[in-house]
């Protein structure tokens, strides 16, 4: 597993509710499943928060898939998703109990998706603040293998800055899988981008 830190020039977000910053991510494990149709099947996300303030209840997760479920594991009961702007999304899970500042609190969340259209072939984390110790994984259905598939970042999440500005080349491991990790994120839109094989 790879280690680096990145650390961009994203933009801050304009209005909304990622514009506060409430709390810091200092642990952050993505996995991420793709089917046999090619498509995004599964997201599982155990995420550690701390506090930046006193009384936190509720976490933002955002996601720019309109079409998507979100299901508690454990540490967060997930409300209703509603559209922040454009193809953003969010889901507000409730903590157990509010959180004091510098207080510490693990969610471990599933994302489940159903896409009407074409799906970019992508798994990307964008992030306006900084998260420590992170982890992006992505899984292939062994029936729908990648042809060849990138580490990758880019300007930004929106248009019209929604560009790859660097990407290497990366290879899948015997279980179908590819991961890489991040001391540091911050300011920054990375994952992973692949190309499937033509049908």
């Amino acid at each position: 597993m790879n280690t680096s830190v990145v650390v961009g020039e994203l933009a801050p977000p304009a209005d909304g509710p990622l514009s506060v910053a409430q709390f810091q991510t200092i642990r952050l494990r993505e996995f991420h499943e793709v089917g046999s149709d090619g498509l995004p099947s599964r997201h599982r996300t155990v995420q550690t928060i701390r506090s930046l303030i006193d009384g936190l209840a509720t976490h933002v997760y955002a996601f720019d898939l309109s079409e998507a479920r979100v299901e508690r594991i454990e540490g967060g009961m997930p409300g209703h998703p509603y559209r922040i702007k454009g193809s953003l999304w969010a889901v507000e899970l409730t903590l157990p109990q509010p959180l004091m500042r510098g207080e510490e609190h693990t969610l471990e969340y599933v994302t489940t998706f159903r896409a009407d259209g074409p799906v970019e072939p992508r798994f990307r984390r964008a992030t306006h603040r900084r998260i420590e110790d992170a982890s992006i994984s992505v899984r292939f259905h062994p029936d729908m293998l990648p042809k060849q598939i990138w580490w990758a970042e880019w300007a930004d999440y929106r248009e019209p800055n929604d560009r790859i500005i660097d990407r290497r080349r990366m290879a899948l491991d015997r279980e179908y899988a590819v991961s890489h990790h991040l001391d540091v994120i911050e300011r920054a839109v990375a994952g992973f981008v692949w190309e499937f094989p033509p049908l």
